[in-house]
This record gives structure tokens, sequence and C-alpha cells, in this order.
């Protein structure tokens, strides 16, 4: 029997195990895991990069305004088919999701592919009311300073901020009829009627963003020496002044001019007004020519008798006729031999007019002077 070298060939392939047929394939998959390592799990065929392996991301807005859309973006290591959670996103199903929220606070995202181990963290986003905080707040008033009975006008303004910005008042009296709220670039004014004493007001501002950086904010008016309405008995065309206990350096022109007429300086002191001490109202033509005026330290206003003026210890009337300066001495308690004695709590006055004795006018122009109370 003979065998043909082909044949002999043929069985020396099959002895060594080698398939004559087309060859096998081998299965394959893959996986991108970043830095971490796939596994493969024999009993379900799937490639995954566990517990360790990368993650998919998201990006997107970390603060938006409620029911405004805004774009998420996930990042994933592999599949296609995008699972998104969350109030907003659960319809989506690509890499980009746009979400629109009807309600405020902080919302939570979570994307995952079809590939195990691509869940992702969780993305927060907080959903705002829409509301800026007010900014660049202040109060200020207008005057800061005058006599007792000015009228002083309260501004309150933001720079910035969700309008409608609201006002919430306190300190002194007098802002019940105030507005509660403003727009931002139109402040709100109130007008403080008759101011007699030193006041601070206050406001505090806010809206449905807060605003505690802006509270409060203060505005204060201080009293000089200084008038207002009548004193009973005067004649009209009175510069009347409430003198401001203390103060050594009042202006009569801060409060009129008073050519050809009278002006009356109510002195009042305090309750701590006590002791020997002699203390001198001294007064003399400022900033104008020399002038010849008439002045009685007295108790009644507009009053130059001698039945109501003051009187020394030794019966001296506290009265100056014909002189261009006066000076009038006074202590707490009794009068002494050079000084009128004034009594804490009481009112005295010191009347002065523009003429001679001879009873024509000295002053009809620039008539002003600058005197004092000394404590």
């Amino acid at each position: 029997m003979t065998v043909s070298i082909r044949t002999l060939s043929r069985m020396a392939l099959v002895a060594a195990g080698l398939a004559l047929s087309a060859p096998a394939m081998a299965a394959t998959a893959t996986i991108d895991c970043g830095t971490g390592t796939p596994s493969w799990n024999s009993s379900t065929s799937t490639l995954s990069c566990g517990a360790g392996g990368a993650k998919c991301t998201i990006s997107g807005p970390s603060s938006v305004v409620v029911n405004t859309q805004f774009t998420l973006n996930a990042s994933c290591p592999s599949g296609t088919n995008y699972n998104w959670t969350g109030s907003g996103a659960a319809s989506c199903s690509g890499a980009s999701c746009d979400v629109t929220e009807g309600t405020t606070g902080n919302k939570t995202y979570a994307v995952s592919t079809e590939t195990a181990g691509s869940l992702s963290n969780n993305f927060v986003v907080n959903i705002t009311s829409g509301a800026v905080a007010p900014s660049g707040c202040s109060l200020s008033a207008s005057p800061t300073s005058g006599p007792s009975g000015t009228n002083v006008t309260l501004t309150a303004n933001c720079t910035s901020g969700t309008s409608p910005i609201a006002i919430s008042w306190g300190g002194a009296s007098g802002t019940g009829g105030c507005p509660t709220s403003f727009t931002i670039g139109t402040p709100a004014t109130c007008a403080i009627s008759n101011v007699t004493a030193n006041s601070t007001w206050q406001a505090s501002f806010s809206n449905g963003g807060g605003s505690a950086g802006n509270n409060p904010r203060s505005a204060s008016f201080t009293v000089q020496s200084g008038g207002g309405g009548n004193f009973a008995g005067c004649p009209s065309g009175t510069l009347t002044i409430d003198g401001q206990w203390g103060q050594t350096a009042i202006d009569t022109a801060q409060f009129g001019e008073f050519g050809g007429n009278i002006m009356s300086i109510h002195v009042q002191p305090p309750a701590n007004f006590t002791g020997t001490t002699t203390r001198t109202s001294s007064w003399g033509e400022y900033a104008g020519p020399p002038t010849v005026r008439e002045a009685v330290f007295s108790n009644v206003p507009c009053d130059f008798s001698n039945t109501n003026a003051l009187k020394t210890s030794l019966g001296v009337v506290q009265r100056s006729v014909d002189a261009i300066g006066f000076a009038f001495k006074y202590r707490a308690g009794s009068s002494s031999t050079s000084a009128v004695g004034l009594v804490a709590g009481q009112s005295y006055y010191i009347n002065v007019r523009n003429y001679y004795s001879t009873g024509q006018p000295s002053c009809t122009g620039d008539c002003r002077m600058r005197g004092g109370l000394p404590q």
C-alpha cells in the first residue's frame, strides 16, 4: 500500500492537533477606566471599571435663578445611553441635559451609562429666588444741624439690589409716615417736621435676598443755637433764637437778619447748672461795620424795661445802651455784686435791638452778631 507524501503530511498535522478549518475569532471588549483598572466578569460577560475606577463627571452652573433654563454636561469613560436623575433632569438621555427648575433650593443631579462603574458623584445646583440682596445702602439727613424747630429731610438709598427694597425705620421719632419701600434708582425721601432735639434715625434694608450687611444705617441731626416760632409778646419780624446752652460761637446770621428790628435769645440753664462760678455772655458785631445797639438781660422776651431786667445783688440792671458790643455776667443761684443769679430750668432772654437811645435805627442792612452762652 502506497501512501502519498501529501497524505502523510495531513496525518502529521492532525497528530499535532491543528485544525485545518478556518481559524476561530476571539471575543473582544474595551472600556476607558481613566486611572482605574478594568476587570472582566465571566459570569455576566461584562467588563467594568470596578469601585475604584473612573466615574462620570458633571459640569454646570453652581447657582441659577428659578424658572431659568441651564445646561448640565456629562463626561463618562464609556457608554452611549445616559441615565440622568434629579427632578428637572429625569427626561434627559444624552451627554448634555437642559434643565429648568420651578422651585428654589439645592437640587441634586447624577448620571450613569449602561457601562457598569460609570455612575457619577452628586452635582448640586442652588436654585435661588432671583432677588439680589441690597448693597451700597445709605441714610442721610438734610440739614444735619440747625436751630430747634427745623424740618429735616431723610433720604434712604441703595445702589444695587432687586427692587422693591423694603425699609424698616427705627431710632428717633417722626418716621411714622415715611415710605416703607423704594425702587433702585429712585431713593426714598421723608420729611421730619419740627425737630426740637438732637436726633438719630435708623433704616434697615431688605428684600427676598436678605441684607444683613446693610443693617442698620443711621443719620443724625444736631440742634444748634437757633430759633423758630415766635416768643410771646414779641412784635412781628423779631428774630427769635433758642440759645443752645454751652455754645460759645452763636452766629445770629444763621437764623436771619434783624435790620431795624429786634432779636431775642432764649436762655435756659440746664439742671446741672450749679456752683458759684461766674460766666460771661459776650456779644459783638460779626462780619460787618461797628454798630451801636441796645441790649437787656430780662425775664421777658422782647422787653427792654428795667422792671423785668435781671439785676445784681446791688440792684444794677443788666442793660447796655448805645454800645457796639455788650457782655452780661451770670452765675447759678443768687445774684452777686457783679453777676445776676440764674435758676436751672427757668427761661431768661437776652433782648437786642438796632436803635440808638434817641430812637433812630443803627442798622438796616447786614445786621448780625456773634456771641455765646458758656456753661
